[in-house]
């Protein structure tokens, strides 16, 4: 039996020189609708790791961006299938104050036409990119990756599948257990990462046969959460696809993320 949940990130309409974004379901650190209020949402959640803002002192740390374990606990089990979504903030804007903080992801929307400019504002994808996904039991140092696109992600207007693995370790210590996304953007070599506090069950196989997926390249995850990053952008190596056009998934990777198959990274380290 397959189980599928809704995954939503949430783009800011913005300048496209940079690339602000955040997980909007299962709700993240100091997204909407949670309790971490020290800085709340104020939109550093949607800046890059190690992007400091001036107005408020507030530097984006690795991992999680700096903040606490304050958001709600979402349950998953392995097996699962995350139809992972995208948004726009303006979409919360126009949802009633109950609903926006209550977690639920806004509607998708339909594919907008218009010129390029208008496009960009309705789905500001920054030539796309490669987004990963990653499941981490240690509060976000360690980063299991259990699914990855390599060249076209984010979009505001499809759903983007990644399965948790049949055997993937049971996690249920508060603090520490995060269903994990992070993006490096086509235009700019910066990378993003929100975390999602979960429960993970496994049901499926035995204690003695789960197992943690494979760890992210710690030469990369080094080079990508500290200070100074100097690597091409999927966009810079010659990958991505149009500034404000988009495509939606790869289907060989759709297909092989929904069976639990992690497409080749794009990234030249």
């Amino acid at each position: 039996m397959k189980f599928t949940a809704v995954l939503t990130v949430a783009l800011a309409g913005i300048a496209a020189t940079s690339a602000h974004s955040l997980i909007a379901y299962p709700p993240p650190r100091g997204g909407y609708g949670t309790k971490n209020q020290k800085h709340g949402f104020s939109g550093n959640i949607q800046s890059f790791i190690n992007y400091h803002d001036d107005n408020n002192g507030f530097t984006v740390k690795f991992p999680c961006g700096g903040y606490d374990p304050r958001s709600p606990v979402t349950k998953f089990k392995a097996g699962q299938i995350v139809d992972v979504q995208f948004a726009i903030t303006d979409q919360y804007k126009r949802m009633d104050d109950k609903r926006k903080h209550s977690g639920v992801p806004p509607p998708m929307p339909k594919r907008r036409s218009g010129n390029r400019f208008d496009k960009m504002k309705s789905n500001p994808r920054h030539g796309g990119g490669e987004c990963e996904f990653h499941l981490s039991y240690d509060g976000g140092k360690t980063l299991n990756t259990i699914g990855r696109y390599t060249k076209t992600c984010p979009s505001i207007y499809d759903k983007w599948p990644v399965k948790i693995p049949d055997n993937a370790k049971e996690c249920k210590q508060k603090g520490k257990c995060l269903f994990v996304w992070t993006w490096l953007a086509h235009t700019l070599p910066q990378w993003y990462m929100n975390c999602a506090d979960i429960e993970l069950t496994n049901t499926k196989v035995s204690p003695s046969k789960q197992k943690v997926p494979p760890k992210m390249n710690s030469n990369r995850l080094n080079a990508l959460s500290k200070k100074g990053l100097k690597l091409k952008a999927p966009g810079e190596a010659g990958y991505g696809n149009d500034l404000y056009e988009d495509s939606g998934p790869i289907s060989k990777e759709k297909n092989d993320n929904r069976n639990g198959i992690i497409p080749k990274s794009s990234l030249k380290i």
